[in-house]
C-alpha cells in the first residue's frame, strides 16, 4: 500500500457505554495493543483489545462503521470507511461476530445437542410414555378424547354423500348390536364402558379408540357372513381396550404434541388428536398387540359361550381378499397373517351357540338403511 493510500489511525464517532441509553461524541484512535475511544477529558474514556473488537454489521451507506466490544454491551460507531481497513489490520478477530472465534463450533454443538435431545424424545421417552402415560389420564378425559377422536374419524372415512347418515342408527340394529356385545362386556372391567358405533363407511375395518369407544364400520357387516364373525371382530377390539391399545398410539403417533400438552395440561391439542385419530385409522397398532387382541378375542367368544370357528372363516376370507380387489381391507394391514390366526383359532374349544337369531343378525345387517 502507498504512503498517500494508508488508512488515518484516528477516527471520530459516537459511544455508548452499555450502561445508560446515551451516546457521547469521541476521538477514538490506534494505541499500543487496542484502539483509544477518548471523549476529551484528560483520561481515555475506554480501551478496547484488538481481540475484542467485532463488526456489528457491514459498512452503512454513508461509510460508518458499528463496532462492539466481545463481553460487554458497548457500542461504537466510527463515520469514516477508512476504519474498517485499518482495523482490519490490527483486528484478528474483526469479522469473528460476537460469538468469538469458535462461534460455529459452538453453534454446531449445540445443533449436535438439539438432534441428539430430538431423537432421544422420538426413540426412548415418546416410546417409554406410549406404555405408560395411559395411567395418568384421568377416565372422564379419556372419555372426552375419544369422543374428539369419533369425530375426526367419521370425518375421514364416510363419504360426502353420506355426512347426513354418518351414524347408522336403525333401532332394530341397534338392539342386535346391544345382544351381541352385552356377553363379551360382561366379562370385562374397563377404564370406561364400552361403546360400539356402526359408521355407515364401506370400510372393511373395526376400530378401537380411547374412552371405550369402538367403530364398526358398514363395510365390515356386509362382509361378515353370520353374528359370530361380527362378533369375533368386536371381541378383538374390545382386546384392544383392555390392554390399552389406543391410548398407546395414540400417544405414539401424535408425539411430541401429545407429551408437551400433557405436561401443559391440554392433552386435547388438534395437531396431536388429529394425528393420533390419522394414526388409528390407518391401523397402525403392531403385530404383536394385534396378536394380542386376537387372543383377547378367542377367549371373550369362549367365555361367552359362542362358537370361535367362524372367527377363523372370516380372517380367511379377509386373507384371500389381499387389499386388491373391489373393497378396502384396511383391516389386514398389520394384522398377523391368517395361517397364525388360523392356529389360535383351531387351539381355542369347538362348538357353542350363535351371537343372534337369523332375525337378529337380518336386523344388524340392515342397520345402516
Amino acid at each position: 500500500m502507498a504512503q498517500s493510500d494508508a488508512p488515518q489511525l484516528v477516527w471520530s464517532g459516537r459511544y455508548g457505554d452499555g450502561r445508560t441509553a446515551a451516546f457521547h461524541i469521541v476521538e477514538a484512535r490506534i494505541g499500543d495493543g487496542g484502539l483509544i475511544i477518548d471523549g476529551g477529558n484528560p483520561a481515555p474514556r475506554a480501551f478496547w483489545p484488538f481481540d475484542e473488537i467485532r463488526l456489528i454489521d457491514e459498512p452503512e451507506v454513508n461509510g460508518a462503521i458499528r463496532l462492539a466490544r466481545f463481553g460487554g454491551d458497548e457500542r461504537l460507531s466510527l463515520q469514516q470507511r477508512d476504519a474498517l481497513r485499518a482495523l482490519a489490520l490490527h483486528c484478528a478477530k474483526l469479522h469473528d461476530g460476537m460469538g468469538g472465534e469458535s462461534s460455529w463450533r459452538v453453534i454446531a454443538a449445540w445443533c449436535g445437542a438439539a438432534v441428539a435431545a430430538v431423537a432421544f424424545l422420538i426413540l426412548v421417552v415418546i416410546p417409554f410414555l406410549a406404555r405408560h402415560a395411559s395411567q395418568w389420564v384421568s377416565p372422564r378425559l379419556e372419555a372426552e378424547l375419544g369422543e374428539r377422536m369419533v369425530g375426526i374419524v367419521t370425518a375421514l372415512t364416510v363419504a360426502p354423500e353420506d355426512k347426513d347418515h354418518a351414524e347408522c342408527t336403525a333401532p332394530r340394529g341397534r338392539a342386535a348390536i346391544e345382544t351381541l356385545v352385552a356377553p363379551l362386556t360382561a366379562q370385562l372391567s374397563l377404564r370406561n364402558p364400552a361403546r360400539v358405533r356402526v359408521i355407515n363407511s364401506k370400510l372393511v375395518n373395526a376400530l378401537a379408540l380411547p374412552g371405550g369407544q369402538i367403530l364398526l364400520f358398514r363395510g365390515l357387516i356386509d362382509f361378515a357372513e353370520g353374528p359370530n364373525e361380527v362378533a369375533g371382530v368386536i371381541g378383538h377390539e374390545l382386546g384392544h381396550l383392555k390392554l390399552d391399545h389406543p391410548m398407546t398410539l395414540v400417544i405414539q403417533q401424535s408425539g411430541t404434541a401429545f407429551v408437551i400438552g400433557l405436561a401443559l395440561g391440554d392433552i386435547f391439542g388438534g395437531s396431536a388428536v388429529a394425528v393420533g385419530s390419522a394414526g388409528i385409522v390407518d391401523s397402525a397398532f403392531s403385530r404383536e398387540a394385534e396378536s394380542a387382541a386376537d387372543a383377547q378375542a378367542v377367549a371373550l367368544l369362549t367365555g361367552a359361550g359362542l362358537d370361535v370357528a367362524p372367527l377363523g372363516a372370516f380372517f380367511a376370507r379377509l386373507g384371500a381378499k389381499q387389499l386388491d380387489g373391489d373393497v378396502p381391507i384396511a383391516f389386514l394391514r398389520t394384522h398377523p397373517p391368517s395361517a397364525e390366526r388360523a392356529q389360535l383359532i383351531a387351539a381355542a374349544p369347538h362348538g357353542g351357540r350363535q351371537a343372534l337369531t337369523a332375525a337378529q343378525w337380518q336386523d344388524l345387517k340392515a342397520i345402516c338403511q
